[in-house]
């Protein structure tokens, strides 16, 4: 229950004050003192307050290359749900997020075998928020994108981001 200012013809509140995905009643009483006496009206409205999107984020961002017989981390620890991190603050946004992650091959060469191989788990469907990348003589001057996808265990939210790969050739 909202208590605004008596004397106000408008109500204002604070971001995040209402927890979204619900419809809230809201219900204006205009009190008005005549010389016959108090006349009252009022008028009621629902409204919605919708839900954030996620945010799925990648670190890196863009390209990266990894040098032949290296390997790199491919990090989305600080995607987030701003509908869980603006009302619980200090608390990680992340405990309800699921993680699924994909490769493909965007440019080849001739010795290209497939993204499973990078990864260093066998399925890379599990729900972590990181992959290493581990390039061998196979992956050597090919590009890959790994996809992202960010899914709410709560809701059917979902975001979706990527970063392109391209493994370095051993040089020198």
């Amino acid at each position: 229950r909202v208590q605004p200012n008596t004397y106000s013809s408008s109500l204002s509140l604070s971001p995040f004050t209402l927890p979204s995905g619900r419809y809230y009643e809201v219900v204006a009483i205009l009190s008005l003192s005549t010389t016959s006496g108090l006349v009252n009206s009022s008028s009621t409205c629902y409204v919605f307050v919708s839900r954030a999107p996620l945010k799925a984020v990648l670190s890196p961002r863009g390209r990266a290359t990894v040098p032949f017989q290296d390997s790199i981390v491919v990090n989305a620890s600080r995607s987030f749900d701003m509908d869980v991190s603006a009302r619980n603050i200090g608390y990680k946004a992340t405990g309800h997020l699921l993680y699924e992650w994909n490769c493909v091959v965007l440019e080849e060469n001739a010795a290209v075998v497939s993204c499973n191989e990078m990864f260093l788990f066998a399925n890379s469907s599990l729900n972590q928020y990181f992959v290493e990348v581990v390039s061998n003589s196979s992956h050597v001057g090919a590009l890959y994108l790994i996809e992202l996808t960010v899914t709410s265990s709560i809701d059917d939210r979902v975001d979706r981001t990527s970063v392109e790969i391209f493994v370095e050739p051993d040089c020198c």
